[in-house]
C-alpha cells in the first residue's frame, strides 16, 4: 500500500464513543471510523517510492475520520478522542523490506482512532485494507500545490459516476431538441431559397445534425451538492442538462452547438479567461498560475501538433477545470470528480490520455485512447493545473454562498 493508492480502513470492531446524553452526562455509541491511506501518512518510505507514492513499512500511520459529535464528551471511550491515528497491527510482509522494515501488505489487521501517542487504540480493522479498483484518481495524495498541507487524493466515486450517467442522458435530451428545432429551421430556409433562386440550396447550408465531441465533468462537494461543467465550451445545452439533472452550473451562458463559428470561438476563449482569473483569485497567487498555466500552453502545443502523443488540451478548456472552479465560487470543498467522453459518433479520444493504471498488483504508466462513455483520467494539462482547485485552505466543510 501506499501513500496515493486510495487505501480504506474502515473499522469492523465498534468504535465506541462517548455520544452526549441525556439520560446520562454521555452514552456510550459505536459510531464510524475509517482511516485513509493518503490523510497525513506518518513513517512511510522515505527514499523508496513505488509510482511516484511513499510506501507503508512497519511503523506507519496514517489519519482516520470519526464522527466530531461525540468530541465535546471525551470522544472514545478509551482513546478519548475521534480523529486518532490509524496504524498496522499486522506484521507485514516478512520477506519484503523496504529501509530495513517489513512492507505493510493489505491484508495487515489495523488499530483506528488510537490515543495521542498511538495508544490505546478505540476501534480496529479486521480485515485489513480496502483498496478500491476501477475508479479513476483524478489527482493522488500529495502535498498541496496552495498551501504545502497534505491533502487526500480526488478519485471517481459509484456516486459521481452515476451522476455523470444522469447529466448524459439529459444533455443528450437537449442535443436531440436542439436538432429537431433545426430541422424545422432549416425546412423553411429551403423552401425560402427555392422561392427566390429556383434551385435545391449548398448541402451544407442544410445540415440539422451537430458535432457533439466532449468531457462531461461532475463534481461532487463534501456535503453532496453536484457542479457540472464541460470541455470545448460550455454550452446553454450543457446548462439545460445540469438544471434538469439538479445540478449547478454556471451562469450566464449563451454559446450553443448551434451558434456560428465565431461565437464559439469568442466563448471559448472568454470561459478559458475565467478560469485563469479565477485560479488566480482562488491561490492568491498570480505567479504560480501564470507559471502553471505556461507550462500547460506549452504541453496543450505539443499534443496539437502530434496527435498520438498523451493528449494535454489548451488551458481553462477542461470540463475538471471548470466544473471545480464552480465548486470554488460556491465555497464549497470536493470530494469526488469523474469526467466521462461524449462523442456523437460513438468514437475514441482523438488523443490518448497518460495515466496510472493502479488496478493490478503494481501501478504502471499506460497511455491510450478511451471510448465514448469512458470515465477518463485527467489530461497533463489538468495534472498541472487542477491540484491548485482542491486546497481546502483551512476550511472544514463547506459554506455555500447559493
Amino acid at each position: 500500500m501506499t501513500a496515493g493508492s486510495g487505501g480504506i480502513a474502515a473499522a469492523t470492531i465498534p468504535n465506541v464513543c462517548k455520544m452526549p446524553g441525556p439520560p446520562a452526562p454521555f452514552v456510550p455509541t459505536p459510531l464510524p471510523n475509517i482511516g485513509k491511506s493518503g490523510d497525513s501518512p506518518n513513517n512511510f518510505s522515505k527514499s523508496v517510492v513505488i509510482g511516484g507514492k511513499k510506501v507503508a513499512i512497519k511503523g506507519a500511520t496514517f489519519k482516520s475520520i470519526g464522527d466530531a459529535a461525540s468530541k465535546g464528551t471525551g470522544g472514545g471511550v478509551v482513546s478519548a478522542t475521534t480523529h486518532g491515528v490509524t496504524k498496522f497491527v499486522g506484521p507485514g510482509s516478512m520477506n519484503v523490506k523496504i529501509e530495513g522494515k517489513n512492507v505493510q501488505l493489505l491484508s495487515d489487521p489495523m488499530l483506528n482512532n488510537c490515543g495521542p501517542n498511538g495508544t490505546p487504540s478505540n476501534a480496529a480493522t479486521v480485515v485489513g485494507i480496502i483498496q478500491k479498483t476501477g475508479l479513476v484518481t483524478a489527482v493522488e495524495a500529495q502535498k498541496c500545490v496552495v498551501c504545502q498541507k497534505e491533502h487526500e487524493a480526488l478519485e471517481e466515486t459509484e456516486v459521481t459516476k452515476t451522476n455523470v450517467g444522469v447529466l448524459r442522458t439529459q444533455f443528450e435530451a437537449q442535443i436531440k431538441a436542439l436538432e429537431a428545432r433545426r430541422a424545422i429551421e432549416k425546412a423553411a430556409l429551403r423552401l425560402e431559397w427555392l422561392a427566390k433562386r429556383d434551385k435545391e440550396p449548398p448541402a451544407d447550408m442544410m445540415k440539422s445534425k451537430v458535432s457533439v465531441r466532449t468531457m462531461l465533468g461532475v463534481v461532487r462537494c463534501q456535503c453532496g451538492k453536484i457542479y457540472a461543467d464541460q470541455s470545448g465550451m460550455t454550452t446553454v445545452e450543457l446548462c439545460a442538462a445540469a438544471a434538469k439533472s439538479g445540478m449547478r452550473h454556471a451562469n450566464g451562458v449563451t454559446a450553443s452547438y448551434g451558434s456560428g463559428k465565431k461565437a464559439k470561438a469568442h466563448a471559448r476563449q472568454a470561459q478559458s479567461s475565467a478560469v485563469a482569473l479565477g485560479l488566480r483569485r482562488f491561490t492568491g497567487s498570480a505567479a504560480q498560475v501564470l507559471s502553471r498555466w505556461q507550462k500547460a500552453e506549452e504541453h496543450a502545443e505539443v499534443s496539437d501538433q502530434t496527435r498520438d502523443s498523451a493528449a494535454s488540451y489548451p488551458p481553462g478548456n477542461c470540463a475538471a477545470q471548470r466544473a471545480l472552479l464552480l465548486m470554488i465560487n460556491d465555497n464549497a470543498l470536493p470530494a469526488a470528480m469523474t469526467e466521462e467522453w461524449y462523442h456523437d459518433q460513438g468514437q475514441t479520444t482523438q488523443s490518448p490520455v497518460e495515466y496510472i493504471d493502479a488496478r493490478g498488483a503494481t501501478r504502471k504508466l499506460k497511455t491510450e485512447r478511451f471510448a465514448d462513455r469512458d470515465t477518463v483520467p485527467p489530461c497533463k494539462t489538468c495534472s498541472i493545473l487542477v491540484p491548485m482547485a482542491i486546497c481546502s485552505q483551512g476550511k472544514a466543510a463547506c459554506n455555500h454562498q447559493t
